[in-house]
């Protein structure tokens, strides 16, 4: 028998160009929600031409529709189980968003990784303003997984109190700044943790 299609892909936009192992009846779409006041976010689905839709579910959306979780989880899917939903419909595929990296960008995680950081995400921080309402803003972080174990959940939001004592702790590093002035895109990282050492490896080519 041949051996079974799999994939390598570095965006969620690529999803759709994938083929099932198992039947060519399944599809994937991927759908993304933009510039409206009622939804903003990502739909990812897997189709099949007769039972309709086996599999939906929606990444980093905000909007009207969306309710405001207060407990500090956020209520996004990981990466991890949409793989699995993936693999459960034949579906073989290998996410490595940090695949398309710049040599810039690759050089401050370097910098980075000397002041011994060792993770990196994308922190929803929240805090509430004078009339009671949630303000949401992400940030792109660097922390030190030995001091800020809940952070190694990826579904965990932290309260701006919590942000500024970890920054001045120095166990979490704000790239935020530095990142938009120079166009760095680490969008991939949504419902991401990744591991700052592993990207340098997996771009070791790049730095050489």
């Amino acid at each position: 028998m041949p051996a079974p299609l799999r994939y390598r892909i570095s965006k969620l936009d690529d999803l759709p160009k994938c083929v099932s192992n198992n039947s060519r009846d399944l599809k994937i779409n991927v759908t993304n929600f933009l510039q409206n006041d009622i939804l903003v976010g990502k739909r990812i689905s897997i189709l099949h031409s007769r039972f309709g839709v086996l599999f939906a579910c929606t990444l980093n959306c905000h909007g009207n529709l969306v309710s405001v979780m207060d407990n500090g989880i956020d209520p996004d899917i990981s990466l991890a189980d949409i793989l699995k939903q993936f693999a459960k419909f034949g579906f073989l595929i290998e996410y490595r968003p940090d695949s398309q990296l710049s040599g810039d960008q690759l050089t401050y995680l370097i910098s980075i990784s000397n002041l011994n950081y060792d993770k990196i995400r994308i922190m929803n921080v929240y805090e509430y303003n004078k009339v009671g309402e949630r303000i949401n803003t992400q940030y792109v972080v660097a922390f030190m997984s030995m001091c800020n174990l809940y952070w190694l959940n990826a579904n965990y939001s932290c309260s701006m109190s919590e942000f500024k004592e970890r920054l001045a702790h120095g166990s979490v590093a704000n790239l935020t700044r530095v990142s938009q002035d120079n166009n760095y895109d680490w969008s991939w990282l949504q419902n991401n943790i990744a591991n700052i050492q592993d990207i340098l490896d997996n771009n070791s080519r790049c730095l050489e």
